[in-house]
């Protein structure tokens, strides 16, 4: 009886296992390149004029003129 239920639990439930495993990865990397392309092209369409721009940030356009290299920023006090 155990022989028998260790040949189940090999050839049955530990693939299975590793199946779901590998599928939820790829969804989860497809899930991933959808929202690297919303984040990049933003949805304008629904921004809703009601609400402040800090409730919908992610709906604006990610825009590369406002990037610069690391070695200019400067760190130093804080202003209050």
């Amino acid at each position: 009886m155990v022989i028998l239920f260790n040949c189940i639990l090999k050839h049955s439930v530990i693939p299975s296992f590793f199946n779901q495993v590998r599928i939820y990865n790829r969804k989860y990397k497809e899930l991933t390149k959808a929202e690297l392309e919303l984040f990049v092209a933003g949805d304008p369409s629904a921004i809703n004029p009601d609400l402040g721009v800090d409730d919908q940030a992610e709906l604006l356009p990610y825009n590369r003129e406002f990037e610069f290299p690391r070695e200019r920023l400067k760190m130093g006090k804080q202003v209050r």
